[in-house]
Parts: C-alpha cells; structure tokens; sequence
C-alpha cells in the first residue's frame, strides 16, 4: 500500500513538470533508477564477498586405524557365483 501511494505521488509530481522535461524525467526515472539500483545491489553483493573470510586449509588428518582387537570377519562372507548365461554374477 505505501508503495502504491508513492508511485500516485510520484505521478502526480511528473505531471506537474512541463512538457519538454516530462519525457526527460520519465527517461531518467526510468533508465537511471535500473541502472542505479543495478549499481547498488552489484556495490552491496560485492562488499558482502569481500567481507567473507578466506577459506582456511584443513588440517592434515592422520589414517583411520581398527582397533587391533577387532575380529576380521572376511572369513564368514561367501562368494555365491550365478551360472545363469556365459557371465556369472558374484555376490557377496
């Protein structure tokens, strides 16, 4: 609603203005208040990237190790082997 009463002020306003400078203040209006917001937001986007710190390296991680005492259960999976076709499949 507020942006609404604006734009009649605004309208208002331009129809005030004599003929010859109408068209300039429309044009202006028109192109400098794109071309100005496009400024602002490109300003604001690139003061918000400048703002955000660099990336810090990650620390060097050292190898994952199993406990020792863990059992190895390698010797519990089965290879089944299908014989359908030429190509068997292997699950584990």
């Amino acid at each position: 609603m507020l942006v609404t009463a604006m734009g009649a002020v605004m309208v208002v306003a331009v129809a005030q203005v004599s003929q010859p400078w109408r068209g300039i203040l429309v044009a202006w209006l028109i192109f400098g208040g794109s071309v100005g917001y496009l400024t602002v937001r490109l300003t604001r986007h690139y003061h918000a990237y400048m703002v955000i710190p660099p990336m810090r390296k990650p620390h060097p991680t050292r190898a994952l190790r199993l406990p020792e005492e863990a059992p190895h259960r390698a010797e519990s999976l089965k290879i089944i082997v299908s014989k359908i076709g030429a190509t068997g499949r292997r699950t584990i």
